[in-house]
């Protein structure tokens, strides 16, 4: 067991979020609660000696960020947040160095995933008063357009609470409630909607 925080950023530090990275570093994210509620990040190896100290994973200062969600990707991390209605990710080594600049890759979220190279996350959509529909977005990380769909069928209604699963296989799953029930919908890896349940 080790400390992942030294005091004074513990007490400034909000859900945060961890990764594993092939090179059997872990990455450690939050949000900070600072003024922009800037992304922060540290990385340990296995052993917890710390790798790179508390860096800025954002580039933008503007704006509240959010939600912070920390992904194994490639031999390094993919690091993933909301902020103003739009979703931004950045690519980072398995020590903690950036790969390039923060990219916007959709908008805002409710949950998040990773599949390949595509980032999958999940949003409501209002239909009329009292509905809300539960939306799928598939986000290449590469720029490509987003893939976004309705998930649910059952029209009318508040659909939500939905939350992404990513399975062994590369496929994914969109749970979310409906009244008292929940309904789950399968995506293959490259998006494509399997059967409804």
């Amino acid at each position: 067991m080790f400390s992942v925080f030294d005091g004074q950023a513990e007490a400034l530090a909000s859900k945060m979020t961890l990764a594993h990275s092939t090179q059997d570093t872990f990455l450690v994210a939050w949000s900070k609660s600072n003024a922009g509620y800037d992304v922060q990040a540290r990385v340990f190896d296995a052993s917890g000696v710390l790798v790179a100290d508390s860096f800025q994973v954002n580039v933008q200062s503007s704006g509240k960020k959010i939600k912070p969600l920390a992904f194994a990707h490639g031999d390094g991390f993919a690091a993933i947040w909301s902020k103003d209605s739009e979703a931004y990710v950045r690519l980072l080594s398995s020590a903690g160095e950036p790969l390039g600049n923060e990219q916007l890759i959709g908008g805002s979220f409710l949950d998040a995933g990773m599949v390949g190279s595509a980032f999958l996350t999940t949003n409501t959509a209002s239909c009329g008063s009292g509905c809300s529909d539960v939306i799928f977005n598939r986000c290449p990380i590469d720029g490509a357009p987003c893939l976004n769909e309705k998930a649910n069928v059952c029209p009318g209604g508040k659909h939500g609470d939905s939350e992404i699963i990513v399975f062994g296989d590369g496929s994914s799953g969109l749970a979310w409630s409906y009244g008292t029930n929940t309904y789950l919908q399968l995506y293959d890896e490259d998006g494509k909607r399997r059967y409804k349940w």
